[in-house]
């Protein structure tokens, strides 16, 4: 067994009982059922297909999605309701399989420049492109921190293993935020903001462009420079002891003298911001 941040050696036994699954016999098959013998199929695909410093982001990421369809309630569920959730879980599984195959297609590659790849839940999406001067393929994966996110703004990690299939590749992080446009535009558009250390590789920021695409995330094409925390709350700062107060974006960090706490409109004077 694989042990993926933590799950140790019977990962599988206590994902399992982690969903409440108790044998009981006679009893009618519930999703508790269901999520045991889908998580039997993903790691199977594990021990047949590993995939060495990409298993720490693929293990972790379709527990999670499993984990989501286990009813942990007591409540009795219809022979419909059950099939539903089976179709739904074993899907999951079976996908989990066709990616991990996938992947190690793509680390043979030698011509054509594979894709992103994701998994159903949209969270998380990697690639092997192959770098022909150094002649080894890398990985580039994009991973949300759901923990960390809020409707205004996405939290994500942009990694570059130098070595995918080994599982010590050297990796390195990029810290991505998403940012809602709000006002008059689109509200299910984001704009991404990163770290200088990423914007100075143009390639690396197309690269992680095309991978949330790639999640169905949309992003805003305006390449004005308005800050994305326009229409937001901003921060207000007291200037004791006086009674006046600055208003400062949280975003981008602009400061205002007094005023209301709603941010007007202004430009982001940042660097990393596209």
């Amino acid at each position: 067994m694989v042990d993926f941040h933590g799950l140790g050696e019977r990962g599988g036994d206590l994902a399992a009982e982690d969903c409440g699954h108790h044998e009981e016999e006679g009893r009618p098959v519930g999703r508790r059922d269901l999520h045991r013998g889908a998580l039997f199929t993903v790691e199977a695909a594990e021990k047949a297909w590993r995939l060495g410093a990409l298993d720490p982001f693929l293990g972790p990421a379709v527990r999670r999605q499993l984990t989501t369809f286990c009813d942990l309630s007591d409540a009795a569920e219809t022979e419909t309701q059950v099939a539903e959730s089976a179709s739904v879980m074993s899907r999951i599984a079976v996908d989990y399989g066709e990616l991990r195959q996938s992947l190690l297609r793509d680390n043979r590659q030698t011509e054509d420049e594979p894709p992103w790849r994701t998994l159903r839940n949209g969270t998380i999406a990697v690639r092997l492109r192959l770098r022909r001067r150094l002649r080894h393929h890398e990985a580039l994966v994009l991973t949300q921190d759901s923990r960390a996110s809020s409707v205004q703004a996405q939290q994500w990690t942009f990694t570059v293993l130098s070595r995918p299939i080994d599982p010590d590749s050297r990796a390195t992080d990029f810290a991505v935020t998403l940012h809602q446009r709000r006002g008059d535009v689109d509200e299910s558009l984001y704009r991404a903001d990163g770290p200088k250390e990423l914007k100075e590789s143009e390639d690396l920021v197309q690269q992680m462009l095309y991978g949330l695409s790639s999640l169905g995330v949309g992003l805003d094409s305006d390449v004005g420079r308005e800050c994305p925390g326009v229409g937001q709350r901003g921060r207000i700062i007291f200037l004791e002891p006086s009674d006046e107060w600055h208003v400062q974006c949280h975003v981008c960090g602009v400061k205002w003298a007094g005023g209301s706490d709603i941010l007007s409109e202004h430009e982001d004077r940042r660097y990393g911001f596209w």
